[in-house]
């Protein structure tokens, strides 16, 4: 009961995510990431949506774990060094730009770090941690959520940079020319 309720809520907050993302990518000025005012509607909404969906994953897959496919110890300590590869990653970056620039506050240019070699060292770290996850997790709702909440993960970068460029100007630019989005 508890696990079906805690699935549909990620089902919902994932797409609202989504919806988010896909409509800032399209309507740059009507947009709801990132968010067009610290104390705006979107800026509540997207992060209460975006915890609720990144916390809500790790407890779905411990309610519903080994439930699935991947019943071998190697799969397990394949996930688990996947996962935690990709929280290393994650962290260092949100260490490097901080919680707050993380967020869309006091924006600020950051090349130093993860941020040498890739414009996108967190969502990398999310994806790389989801995917160790999933695996990890071996549950048929979790890889569902996670697919989900990757995609828009996956999708956040592309609606920032318009916005990255509009408020950090010609050194983004340049930044970007030099440094790759994933990879």
């Amino acid at each position: 009961m508890v696990k079906d309720i805690l699935f549909y809520s990620l089902l919902g907050s994932d797409v609202f995510l989504l919806i988010a993302v896909i409509i800032s990518l399209l309507f740059p000025d009507k947009r709801i990431y990132p968010p067009p005012e610290q104390n705006s509607w979107q800026n509540y909404s997207f992060l209460f949506f975006h915890h609720l969906a990144l916390f809500g994953f790790f407890i779905l897959g411990a309610l519903d774990w080994n439930t699935f496919l991947f019943q071998h110890l190697a799969w397990k300590i394949a996930g688990g060094i996947i996962f935690a590869a990709g929280l290393i990653i994650a962290f260092w970056a949100v260490f490097i730009l901080t919680f707050r620039r993380s967020a869309g506050y006091n924006v600020l240019l950051i090349s130093a770090g993860p941020y040498r070699f890739t414009r996108n060292p967190q969502v990398i770290g999310f994806l790389t941690s989801y995917t160790g996850f999933i695996v990890l997790a071996n549950s048929l709702l979790t890889l569902i959520i996670g697919v989900l909440s990757m995609t828009y993960v996956l999708l956040t970068p592309f609606a920032e940079e318009q916005w990255l460029k509009k408020k950090i100007g010609p050194d983004y630019v340049e930044y970007c020319q030099k440094t790759k989005r994933f990879f």
